[in-house]
Parts: C-alpha cells; sequence; structure tokens
C-alpha cells in the first residue's frame, strides 16, 4: 500500500509540474490551469452533493454544478478581458454570478417546495456548495493571474509549498511530541503541538518559496525600476511628489473641459 501511494504521488507530482511550465509559457496566463480546474470543480461538486445526499439534504444539482463552474470561468474570462490582465475584475464577474446563483437556487426551491421544514436545509445545503467548490476555486484561478500572470505561476507554486511543508510540519511534530488533542471526537490523531508544527513549517515553506524560488520564477527587474526602486528607497516621499507633480497639469485640463476661465486654467 505504502509503494503504490509514493507511486502515485510522483505520478501526480509529475503531472502538476508539467501542467504548470506549460501554463507558464502559454498565454493567456492560466490557459492550461483553467481548464483543470474546472474539471475539478465538475469532480469535486459530484462528490459534495453524494456526500450531501447521504445526509438527506438535498442540495440542487442544477444550480451547484453550472455555478461552480461558471464561477471558475468567470474569474478567468473577466481578468483576461483587461489588458493587462486584471484579476479583480474576474473576481468581479464571479461575484455576479453568486447572485445569480443564488436567485436560481430560491426561485428551484419554490419549485420543489412540497411542505414546511425542509425548505431552509436544502437551501443551506445548495450555497454551500457554491460558496465551499466554486468560491474558493475561483479565487485559486485569481491567484494564478495575480500580477497579470507574470507572479501567477509563483503564487500557485507557493500555495502547494506551504501546503506540503504545513502537512510533514504536522504528521512529524505530531508524532514526536503530540500530546493534547486538538479535536478529539472530529479528529483523535490531531494534535494542538501538530498544530503548531503546520504553522511553523508552512511560514518556513512561505520564506523559502520569497527568499529561493522568487529569483529563479520572476525575470530580473529593468534598469529603470531599479533606479526607481533605488529613488524610492532614499526618499520615501517621492511617489506623492510625484503625483502632487502631475496634478496641475491633470487640473488644467479638467478647468479647461469644464470651460473655465482662461486664466484660472493657467
Amino acid at each position: 500500500m505504502l509503494r503504490w501511494r509514493l507511486l502515485l504521488g510522483v505520478l501526480f507530482t509529475a503531472v502538476l509540474v508539467g501542467l504548470l511550465v506549460a501554463d507558464y509559457w502559454l498565454r493567456p496566463p492560466g490557459v492550461v490551469l483553467v481548464p483543470v480546474v474546472v474539471f475539478v470543480a465538475a469532480l469535486s461538486t459530484a462528490e459534495l452533493l453524494g456526500l450531501l445526499d447521504a445526509r438527506r439534504l438535498a442540495a440542487s444539482p442544477q444550480v451547484v454544478y453550472p455555478a461552480n463552474v461558471l464561477l471558475v470561468m468567470a474569474a478567468a474570462v473577466g481578468a483576461w478581458s483587461r489588458r493587462p490582465v486584471e484579476p479583480a475584475v474576474g473576481q468581479t464577474w464571479a461575484f455576479a454570478v453568486i447572485a445569480v446563483a443564488t436567485v436560481a437556487a430560491l426561485a428551484d426551491e419554490m419549485r420543489r417546495y412540497r411542505a414546511p421544514g425542509e425548505s431552509l436545509e436544502r437551501l443551506a445545503a445548495t450555497m454551500l456548495g457554491v460558496a465551499y467548490l466554486g468560491v474558493m476555486l475561483s479565487f485559486l484561478v485569481s491567484l494564478r493571474l495575480v500580477g497579470g500572470g507574470a507572479w501567477g505561476t509563483l503564487a500557485i507554486v507557493s500555495l502547494l509549498v506551504v501546503v506540503k511543508f504545513g502537512d510533514i510540519g504536522a504528521y512529524t511534530v505530531g508524532r514526536l511530541v503530540g500530546r493534547h488533542r486538538m479535536a478529539p471526537t472530529l479528529s483523535p490523531g490531531k494534535t494542538i503541538e501538530g498544530a503548531a508544527g503546520a504553522v511553523a513549517m508552512g511560514i518556513f515553506g512561505a520564506w523559502l518559496s520569497l527568499v529561493w524560488l522568487a529569483p529563479m520564477m520572476l525575470p530580473a527587474p529593468s534598469a529603470s525600476a531599479v533606479h526607481t526602486h533605488d529613488v524610492a528607497s532614499r526618499d520615501p516621499y517621492s511617489p506623492m511628489r510625484a503625483a502632487s507633480a502631475t496634478y496641475p497639469a491633470a487640473h488644467t485640463d479638467d478647468v479647461a473641459s469644464r470651460g473655465g476661465n482662461g486664466r484660472v486654467a493657467r
């Protein structure tokens, strides 16, 4: 069993690295990973709906499936609609999908209504499926598109590094010095010491990503960017001075466009 788990882990890692490399070089950013996330959203939705049905919480598949897929696609297509790529626009589109999904869930519950006592539970289960899967996966897409896509691959890789280091820290510390159970009923094997180890190793993984991975994955800054950073580091007020220097010209254009007095405009 352990041998198969290790083999599958290696294969999964190889496939994931291949997808990340392809997504890094192809344009627009996320063109490879977004279809993968859409596929994961569909599979995860099927699993979650099955778990809810087992507890007799009949969420609406007619709402949850399309909402989760559209949330992922909206986060990507909305960001791709701008040049440069803007993840915030994608999240605006995603919030629009959430609003439509909420109205659709209410309408579908009106259609399914037979007797009082279960409507609220079904409605809550439907919105749980949308929020837990669709919304979270849409943020994963937006994370890939950070910085117009330039920082996105690093963000995704650092996320994987932090999660994996956290798992290693939780398992190692929990096995070695774990004594105080964190949630005895829900998960008896989890300890407070293991949770502390997960946090510590996760922080270390984040630091490692920033210090070691970032210089390798990000393009070198241009000479003008280095000069700007050097000036700003010696004069912290230089950005504000630059903004104030451009203000009179912008103000003049605004007054002139509104037909103001010529002397005021000058």
